[in-house]
């Protein structure tokens, strides 16, 4: 039961992480920067403009309280305090969203048409950030609404 409730838990802490990080990075693609409270290696307020090469737009090596985490925190908190059943307006607006979205990509992917697969290739030389990206994988299941 212990590692069932771990397991659980390091779900939770990597889809806020991950969807903190997207949201930070809708926030650099719409505003051209992002800001965070900066905890470590210095403390402060810190903006950064562009994407990074890193996961995370800050860099890999800082810890911060982003704009992305507090927008993520003013919507999930909210619906954390009633019943899936009260909120299922939500849960039909998050479906529609992704029917949109999928309908989207897809027809992109066909009007393009020239996917150079080279430009991905099956085995890379930096197998650095294989794990964290499996890890996160794995917890994009919670941030799919429950329909």
């Amino acid at each position: 039961m212990l590692l069932f409730v771990l397991s659980l838990q390091s779900v939770n802490v990597a889809s806020i992480v991950e969807s903190a990080q997207t949201m930070d990075l809708t926030i650099i693609r719409i505003f051209g920067k992002s800001c965070a409270l900066e905890f470590a290696p210095d403390f402060g307020f810190i903006c950064h403009k562009g994407f990074g090469t890193g996961v995370s737009p800050f860099g890999d090596d800082v810890w911060v309280i982003s704009i992305g985490f507090l927008v993520i925190l003013l919507m999930a908190v909210p619906l954390g305090y009633v019943n899936l059943d009260d909120n299922i307006g939500v849960q039909k607006g998050a479906f529609v969203i992704l029917m949109i979205i999928c309908v989207e990509w897809f027809v992109w992917f066909v009007y393009r048409g020239d996917l150079d697969y080279g430009n991905v290739p099956a085995v890379g030389k930096d197998m650095s950030q294989v794990l964290g990206t499996i890890v996160f994988n794995y917890a994009y299941v919670t941030t799919i609404p429950s329909w």
